[in-house]
Order: structure tokens, then C-alpha cells, then sequence
């Protein structure tokens, strides 16, 4: 566990681990993909054996040419984490009754990999489990629109050729359909070239569209659908520090047009419900509408004392998130064992929505007024929920222990988080 906001970053720019993944190497690659995000993020998320998959979260509930919402947001809050009330005391709240397992052991408990990897804003769950040891695949995906219901039917994407050691995950785009993303299995061979291919499908495998983006490289460029558009990262290169430094891309889905390069020397990036969010290395933070159109470069009201999180950090982990008209972001305030990465959220015009203080932010995830956020806070690690309308601050629980990979989503009224017990979904119904 790190104790202090440079043990945090060491840990952060340490290099990819090499290929096959092993089984020590799972941890990380799952922590890794599911900070990618996405949903919502995000992201969460295809484990260790992801040699090709790309892919965060992305989530989309209409055209990025809409107005910024009219939403009764809340502006200038400061919370330190001690303002935090238990989620269980929050009017509306409730843990879903999932009864399928969300965590599977491999092999005598040295491992345990978390197999919820994602929500919907409708409560459907994505459910994955795995098999091997040493070296890790994919077994099933299933997909449950509610507790208590059998899997729904999920047709995966064709193979690409006859025997081919590829597998197909999915996870939700956001508006009712599916983006797949592939993986290798024990026997195949990751392929290598500039080019992979991606599927978007309805809710049921159908309606399969193949998309052409960026080659991944370690798991790293991430993948998102918004609308007519599909987003992608490319790596650029990687620094001798270890930051990876992206290319941003979209195109359209139905036309087929070549894809546009929209953005260089980019470290971390989302893209949702219409709008596109990233960082540059020199510091500055860009939106566009969700076909790219409308660039500009939105000021970020960092707090005194603070300054954008480090372009290792910032790289490695993504704690990037955007919903229309709401950017979530991290900080870094204070130096050595004073020091955190704070969340801080604004619009798009960069006006500060809230910032929330005393906790080292690792992941973020954003999805209309709900904002989802885990990290570490002395020795322990926390999730929380905080809604952009009330203002209220709330505490998934803080726990120690045996960390479980992955990181909270929030999709609509839902949330999916893992603690020292496992992994939970539930609902903000008030």
C-alpha cells in the first residue's frame, strides 16, 4: 500500500509487465483496465488476459451538439472526506440482491479476480469468469438485466478466421448497445500492425457493426462509442519515464469515412455521452462534441497550492471522467506525506462544481449529476458517491485488507464497487 503521495507515483510510472500475464501479474493489469473507464467508466473490465483489448468505458446518451444541461448543479463546494455520511443513511439507497459470485479464486486463494465489469444506466450487469492459474483466460460473459433473472442471450462477435484463439468482451456503451473489445487465450499469439478491430452490437450480440481503430499496446489506448462516433487512442511514444503519450482519433460508425485525428501528445482522455475530454503534456485540458466538431480548451480552476497531477500519474492511472457539460479531474495539492491527488469537477466553462479534499484519488467516474471516486486515504481504501445536485458526499465504506482489482462505476441511479468483501451494485432511488 502506499504510504505517501511519491510512494503513490512510483507505483504508478513502474513499467507494464511482460507478456504472457502471469498470475502476478493480474493484479495489476486489472487495476490498471479498470481505471481506464471508462463506464463508466469505467472501465471495467477485461482482466490479465487482455493483450489486444483497448478498451475503457464509454457511455453516450445522445448527439454532442446538444446544450449543456439546466441541471440544478451545485458550484464552489469544498468537502474534505470527513464530510462524508455513510451511503447507507442517504434516502433512496439500496444494495441490489446479486447472487452471482463477484469474486473467483484461482488457485488456492493466491488470486482472486473481481467478475463484475460492468453496469448500465437500467441495472443490467455484465458478469465475467475466468479460468487457468498461472496464466489467466477468459471463460464466460454473461450479461443479467436484473437480479434473480437468468443470463440473456449474448451472441459475441464472429471470430476472425477458423480456430482463432480470439475472445470477445463486451462492455456498455451507454445507450443500449455493446462495444467488444478482444482478447487472447492461452494458445494464441497477440497480432501485431497498426490496426484492430472492434464490434458494436446491440444487447444481444446483434446488429454487429466491426469498427477499424488503433493496435493496443499493453492494454493501454482505450476505446469509446458516443453516438454516430467511435473515439480511440493511439500510443505516440513512451517517455524514458515510463508516460505513455497518446494520439486521440474518431470516425463515424455508419459512413465509414477515414478516422480524424483529433489531438496529439495526449496523456489522459474520455469520452461520454456525447462530449470528449483530454489532457495534454503541456498541461492543458480540451473538449469536443462527441463527432469531434467544437475543440477548445476549457480553463481549470485548480485550487491554491495545487497543480494538475503529474504527467506519469496522470498517464498511468486516467483519473480523467466527462459527462455533457461536467469534466472530473485530479489534483495535486500539498508534497511528500502532506500531499494528495484531490478530486476537483467544473463545466465546461470552468466553473468549479467541487472539490473534494484529504483523500488521494485514483479513479473517477462520472455519469449525469453522479460522481463516483475510490482512492486511499492512510492506510485504507474508500469509494464514494457524490451527487452534482445535492452536494452530498457519500461513503461506500472504508476498508483494508486484500484489495480487490477494480475501481467504482457509476451509470445512471447505479453503482458497482469492490471492497474487502467483494464486489456490490446498487441504487440511488431518491
Amino acid at each position: 500500500m502506499p504510504r505517501n503521495l511519491t510512494d503513490l507515483m512510483e507505483a504508478a510510472v513502474s513499467t507494464a509487465p511482460p507478456e504472457p500475464h502471469q498470475a502476478a501479474d493480474i493484479t495489476r493489469l486489472a487495476e490498471r483496465r479498470q481505471r481506464r473507464r471508462t463506464t463508466f467508466v469505467a472501465g471495467a473490465a477485461a482482466l490479465a488476459v487482455v493483450a489486444v483489448a483497448g478498451g475503457a468505458f464509454g457511455l453516450t446518451r445522445g448527439q454532442g451538439t446538444t446544450p449543456e444541461p439546466a441541471a440544478p448543479f451545485k458550484y464552489g463546494e469544498v468537502l474534505d472526506l470527513k464530510d462524508a455520511v455513510a451511503a447507507t443513511s442517504v434516502k433512496g439507497f439500496r444494495v441490489l440482491p446479486w447472487t452471482q459470485p463477484s469474486v473467483q479464486d484461482l488457485g488456492g486463494g493466491s488470486i482472486s479476480l473481481p467478475t463484475y465489469t460492468g453496469i448500465d444506466a437500467s441495472g443490467r450487469l455484465i458478469v465475467e469468469t475466468y479460468q487457468g492459474t498461472d496464466i489467466v483466460e477468459l471463460g464466460t460473459v454473461s450479461l443479467y438485466d436484473a437480479p434473480g433473472q437468468p443470463a440473456s442471450p449474448l451472441r459475441p462477435p464472429d471470430p476472425p478466421a477458423p480456430n482463432s484463439a480470439v475472445r470477445w468482451i463486451p462492455s456498455f456503451t451507454g445507450d443500449g448497445r455493446l462495444l467488444w473489445n478482444a482478447t487472447i487465450t492461452r494458445a494464441g499469439v497477440p497480432p501485431r500492425g497498426g490496426q484492430r478491430t472492434v464490434h458494436i452490437t446491440d444487447l444481444r450480440g446483434g446488429q454487429d457493426v466491426p469498427v477499424q481503430v488503433a493496435d493496443a499496446v499493453n492494454g493501454g489506448p482505450s476505446t469509446w462509442v458516443t453516438g454516430d462516433h467511435a473515439w480511440y487512442e493511439a500510443q505516440q511514444k513512451v517517455t524514458s519515464q515510463g508516460t505513455q503519450i497518446r494520439t486521440l482519433f474518431t470516425e463515424s460508425i455508419s459512413t465509414g469515412a477515414p478516422a480524424r485525428l483529433v489531438a496529439r501528445d495526449v496523456l489522459a482522455a474520455d469520452v461520454s455521452d456525447g462530449t470528449a475530454v483530454w489532457v495534454t503534456t503541456d498541461g492543458q485540458v480540451h473538449v469536443a462534441n462527441g463527432d469531434g466538431s467544437g475543440v477548445r480548451a476549457v480553463p481549470v480552476p485548480l485550487d491554491p497550492g495545487c497543480t494538475l497531477t503529474p504527467a506519469p500519474l496522470m498517464s498511468a492511472n486516467q483519473a480523467i471522467a466527462v459527462s455533457r457539460g461536467v469534466v472530473a479531474l485530479t489534483e495535486a495539492c500539498g508534497t511528500g506525506a502532506d500531499g494528495f491527488y484531490e478530486l476537483l469537477a467544473f463545466n465546461t466553462s470552468g466553473r468549479p462544481l467541487v472539490h473534494v479534499k484529504g483523500f488521494t484519488v485514483t479513479a473517477v467516474s462520472l455519469s449525469g449529476s453522479s460522481l463516483a471516486l475510490g482512492g486511499q486515504v492512510d492506510q485504507s481504501l474508500e469509494n464514494l458517491v457524490y451527487d452534482l445536485r445535492t452536494g452530498t458526499l457519500a461513503s461506500l465504506g472504508r476498508f483494508t485488507g486484500r484489495d480487490y482489482p477494480g475501481s467504482p462505476q457509476v451509470a445512471g441511479r447505479y453503482v458497482l464497487w469492490y471492497d474487502g468483501s467483494g464486489g456490490h451494485v446498487a441504487e440511488f432511488t431518491g
